[in-house]
């Protein structure tokens, strides 16, 4: 059994240590959080082929080109935006 002092603690009873199986959830609850948050990724890649797959069908390779960057460019300024949010507080 090992020791986790207060400072490795994280919350939703998650545990950061040097084992790679200690930062899995520890309890129902947090197996039940961490599947939904799997879900809700997974179906945001789903959505984001679809987006592309009908872009292609409609222009080719030079519309999903277009796309593509602009999604990119979209995904970029939203992480940027969280990412200054987050540190300026």
């Amino acid at each position: 059994m090992q020791n986790h002092s207060m400072s490795n603690l994280v919350s939703a009873g998650m545990v950061m240590a040097d084992s790679a199986k200690d930062w899995l959830p520890d309890n129902q609850f947090d197996w039940i959080m961490f599947g939904l948050l799997a879900f809700i990724v997974g179906g945001i890649l789903v959505a984001i082929g679809f987006y592309l797959r009908s872009a292609y069908r409609k222009g080719g390779w030079q519309r999903l080109g277009r796309d593509l960057g602009i999604l990119i460019a979209v995904l970029a300024i939203w992480a940027v935006k969280a990412a200054l949010r987050q540190f300026l507080k």
